[in-house]
């Protein structure tokens, strides 16, 4: 098993640990939503690294069509919990648009579930060989392209209301702004090799949703800290 593998299986085990912790924590306390959103988003993370070592690992195209197909599945639960998660901690009232987020990623979830031939060219695999990996990748239709390239434009939403609350100057925001910036940063690498602009490894599954994870724990577990204190 390559380090790639390696290291998409860590963080998939990684972020299921902090998806469990975070449900059980809101199950604990219903009105901590922020853990709610937090257990969403390291489940959606856990999925996509999950099917990033299933890619990696797989022997031909239905391989890769499964794959695909889980990391369609897990970017749908994280971009919900991580939109909610930023609203909330910034204290930013968007109803509609997160209500057209959580629709948006609903159909995207249900088309992949129910005809997932609709986003992937099952027919068509293309081989990519780059930094010693050798696997198989399909590619995409026109509608998924069209779907990635809206689900990035709602992955700018925490970003935005980052800058704009460290304009202000709240504290506690920077470490939040980092994390979604490098995430940004990542997500364009990823759908650039998904697109097949060029071949490279993926850098999200890899361990890049797991930090974004990690460090949105990492906040809520210090309020916890800090709480147990007093």
């Amino acid at each position: 098993m390559g380090t790639e593998v390696s290291l998409a299986t860590a963080a998939a085990v990684v972020s299921l640990y902090a998806a469990l912790f975070h449900a059980w924590v809101f199950a604990l306390h219903p009105r901590a939503r922020e853990h709610l959103w937090v257990a969403v988003t390291a489940t959606g993370a856990a999925g996509i690294s999950s099917a990033t070592a299933l890619l990696y690992l797989g022997a031909d195209a239905s391989d890769a069509f499964q794959a695909h197909r889980l990391a369609i599945a897990g970017a749908t639960f994280v971009m919900v919990g991580v939109l909610a998660f930023a609203a909330s901690r910034m204290n930013v009232h968007a109803p509609r648009f997160l209500r057209s987020a959580a629709v948006f990623a609903a159909t995207v979830f249900a088309i992949d579930a129910l005809a997932p031939q609709l986003f992937f060219e099952i027919d068509r695999p293309r081989e990519t060989v780059v930094f010693g990996l050798h696997f198989l990748q399909l590619e995409f239709t026109p509608l998924l392209h069209g779907l990635l390239t809206v689900g990035l434009v709602y992955f700018l939403f925490p970003l935005a209301i980052c800058i704009r609350a460290r304009r202000r100057g709240e504290l506690g925001v920077t470490p939040l702004l980092v994390a979604f910036a490098g995430w940004l940063v990542a997500a364009l690498h990823d759908t650039a090799v998904g697109f097949g602009v060029y071949d490279a490894p993926f850098v999200l599954g890899a361990g890049g949703y797991m930090a974004v994870t990690a460090t949105l724990s990492a906040v809520l577990v210090r309020e916890l800290v800090q709480a147990m204190d007093e």
